[in-house]
């Protein structure tokens, strides 16, 4: 019978997700996630089978903190635009914040060390975007559709308005790549940290 793990395994993830971030994948050695994590080998190895299962967990955790993050920045904005402006300002800001060890962005760095020649992480990565699109995707649809009802709502019929106004309240709502359905969100990633 296997001994119950005797360590916080979120706190262990947080702390491989600090070295493999700072330092990269490949240049990450098992011993400095054990002087990290303060585990020994046989416990990394036994709950993540060797260095490449705690990077990824570790990459996980990392894209859903970000995802989280998004969502917040959205969710405390009056307008999802902004929200999503600032979000990906502050990534940026993050990213490149002296403070924080200069260390960029985790899914870039992933995408330039490994994704060529990883399966997994390329994998990892690709639904991280997928995610990231349809979380902004949905922001701004939710916001449209608050626009055009609230534009609907105030006409009995085209071009009569209750409240005597007949100028388009929102003119342009339906242009651009998400009046076809294409959202036209590239990838943006913030930081997680």
């Amino acid at each position: 019978m296997a001994r119950p793990r005797e360590f916080d395994e979120e706190q262990v993830v947080e702390e491989a997700m600090e070295v493999f971030w700072q330092r990269g994948y490949q240049a990450t050695s098992v011993q400095d996630l054990v002087e990290a994590t303060g585990l020994q080998r046989g416990s990394l190895y036994g709950a993540f089978g060797d260095k490449h299962g705690l990077f990824v967990a570790a990459l996980d955790a990392y894209m859903e903190l970000a995802l989280r993050r998004f969502q917040q920045f959205v969710s405390e904005a009056d307008d999802p635009v902004d929200g999503i402006r600032d979000f990906v300002r502050r990534a940026g800001i993050d990213c490149k914040d002296p403070a924080l060890g200069d260390r960029g962005c985790l899914v870039a760095n992933t995408c330039s060390e490994l994704v060529a020649d990883d399966p997994v992480a390329r994998a990892r990565v690709q639904s991280f975007i997928s995610d990231m699109r349809q979380a902004m995707a949905d922001a701004l649809r939710e916001d449209c559709s608050k626009i055009v009802e609230g534009n609907c709502a105030g006409h009995d019929r085209e071009g009569d308005t209750r409240d005597g106004d007949s100028r388009p309240k929102h003119k342009g709502v339906a242009r651009g790549p998400g009046a076809r359905g294409d959202t036209g969100i590239g990838l943006v990633h913030g930081g997680a940290g």
